[in-house]
């Protein structure tokens, strides 16, 4: 069950006090995050540890099974016998009885922090990792994990009776786990993600697919080839990283359960951002037609995105790997022919596509990309600047391997270099050097994917491209993106005009100046403006009143915040909130 379900499970024993001792089942990564940890970071923790008191004193009062939920989080409660005086109980969690939404995450957040839900607040997205990670649980795999659950306790407590437990868990494997969901470790160890484990056909004398491989994945041959998938979302969604990470869970659940019915196809999660597919062409095609094969399901795969979701999307393909060995390169070179779609706006393409593949070791080339695009620095040359940078985004890529961080290392070490010859040119002074520093390094944190890290850095490089050609408006340039950031960070607190000016190094009239230039509107109309979007959002999606509402969002008064809303909405507050739909 921990593989497909992903639901660990402990032993809890109580002696009726405040005490609980907890006995860890099944092994989770210490870097997992659950909803206890957000607990403990808000101060929530020994509210959640009375609830699991009352669940054990009603359990020693029903003494039968039962699902109990604290703050929208449900588990399994299983009865134990006592031992030593002690009530034991066999607890499983944590799980949902639906698919998050925005609003429901949005409502949990505000529950657990008090905050608002913003979507530049990292500790925010992180807790929204979190919960699209837990399992969703209907009614049939509700019975399902019970049952598990209870030939788990009759293991820990020696009860035989009956049919014998490994039958029972065969077919609850075979008849409701296996044909629902995916198997997630067996994805893992065929694309080769831990060198050290092999591939699952392995551990066979023959190295073929075990009957259970054939039977539970839908596939006659061993994998040789991966594709890499990724949705290109539009508009704000594609803006909001929340609201992409909630699309992009349930693309990812939508393709895992279609290559369940599609032959030759065998489907796992590409970080938070797209998916992979292991497949295989027929041995008797000769080498076109087998990559003809490959790229027909590729396309398959996108079409079933655009009809399912109404999306567009990129696949790169890897080249296939000897029958029987670990996918590992081929899935190395799907994720970097994914991203170089993105760069050469390509829906599809092939690694051996990529014209600098065997051009000599990957560190070389990445070196002289990056020298090549200082030296175009130095020229000011923005043509120049754009050519060189396209160049070095994809030698990381390729260096990188599909790593966020190490492309995120890249980006970091290379814009310190491009700040300290401005530094040196004299376009920059030293207290600028620090605050654009700081300001490049939250957006580069921020990103929560390589292709945010990619718009990320190509937009910070074409602003440093204009402080080389254009020293005056480049500053003024950079200045001001920092303070719309801030802006957008901190819209919700009593911001004053000079205060703003002043964190900009602009006087008021020259900022005042800037700002509209840059914005196309004053100071006050941006971020009311702001302020109001924000309030639209909470009337959508909390129980908040409206006065409530009105402060979140960083109106001081009632009537500040009406008289704001009408004018940017053409209706009130309380308007919007019955019929949403009609003002958007």
């Amino acid at each position: 069950m921990q593989i497909y379900v992903g639901l660990p499970t402990w032993v809890l024993l109580s002696d009726g006090s405040r005490n609980i001792d907890w006995m860890e089942l099944t092994p989770q990564s210490a870097t997992q995050l659950r909803p206890g940890h957000f607990d403990i970071r808000y101060g929530k923790e020994y509210e959640r540890h009375l609830y699991y008191m009352r669940s054990i004193k009603r359990m020693v009062k029903e003494k039968k099974a039962f699902i109990d939920q604290y703050d929208g989080f449900y588990d399994f409660f299983l009865p134990l016998p006592p031992h030593e005086k002690r009530q034991g109980v066999l607890y499983s969690g944590f799980f949902l009885r639906h698919p998050p939404d925005w609003n429901s995450l949005a409502e949990r957040w505000r529950k657990l922090t008090g905050r608002v839900p913003v979507d530049s607040d990292p500790e925010f997205v992180s807790y929204a990792r979190m919960v699209l990670k837990l399992p969703v649980l209907d009614e049939t795999l509700l019975k399902g994990v019970r049952e598990f659950l209870e030939c788990y306790a009759d293991f820990l407590t020696g009860h035989t009776e009956g049919m014998p437990i490994y039958e029972k868990i065969d077919h609850l494997r075979k008849n409701l786990f296996a044909v629902r969901l995916p198997n997630p470790s067996w994805s893992q160890e065929a694309l080769g993600l831990e060198p050290l484990v092999p591939p699952p056909w392995a551990w066979y004398p023959d190295k073929k697919l075990a009957p259970w491989m054939i039977e539970e994945l839908g596939i006659t041959r061993i994998p040789t080839t991966v594709f890499a998938v990724m949705p290109l979302h539009q508009g704000s969604e594609g803006k909001d990283s929340v609201k992409t990470l909630i699309r992009n869970a349930q693309i990812q659940k939508e393709c895992l359960a279609f290559v369940r019915k599609t032959p030759e196809l065998v489907a796992e999660k590409l970080q938070d951002y797209g998916v992979v597919f292991m497949t295989s062409a027929d041995p008797k095609k000769n080498e076109v037609q087998a990559r003809l094969q490959v790229k027909d399901r590729a396309e398959m795969v996108q079409k079933f995105l655009s009809k399912q979701f109404g999306l567009k999307s990129v696949v790169g393909i890897g080249r296939p790997v000897a029958e029987g060995n670990v996918l590992y390169q081929s899935y190395k070179e799907s994720v970097l022919a994914l991203h170089l779609c993105i760069q050469t706006e390509k829906p599809l393409i092939f690694y051996d596509e990529n014209p600098r593949a065997g051009l000599g070791p990957v560190y070389v080339r990445l070196d002289r990309a990056a020298m090549d695009l200082l030296e175009a620095y130095e020229q000011t040359s923005v043509d120049g600047i754009k050519i060189s940078g396209e160049r070095y985004v994809r030698e990381v890529l390729e260096f990188a391997s599909g790593s966020v961080e190490v492309v995120r290392g890249q980006f970091l070490s290379l814009l310190f270099h491009f700040l300290e010859r401005a530094r040196k040119r004299s376009v920059l002074n030293p207290q600028d050097e620090k605050s654009y520093s700081e300001h490049f390094c939250k957006l580069l944190d921020n990103a929560d994917s390589i292709y945010r890290l990619i718009d990320v850095f190509k937009e910070t490089l074409r602003v440093l491209s204009v402080l080389a050609v254009n020293p005056l408006h480049g500053s003024k340039e950079i200045r001001m993106q920092t303070i719309l950031d801030f802006l957008a960070d901190n819209f919700q607190q009593p911001l004053r005009l000079p205060q703003v000016a002043k964190k900009s190094g602009f006087s008021v009239p020259i900022f005042c100046n800037v700002f509209k230039e840059t914005t196309g509107v004053s100071f006050m109309v941006y971020l009311n403006k702001l302020r109001v979007e924000e309030a639209k959002s909470l009337l959508r999606s909390s129980r908040m009143n409206l006065l409530q509402v009105g402060q979140s969002c960083g109106f001081q008064t009632p009537h500040h915040f009406i008289r704001n809303f009408k004018r940017w909405t053409g209706t009130t507050p309380g308007d919007y909130r019955k019929n949403p739909a009609r003002f958007r």
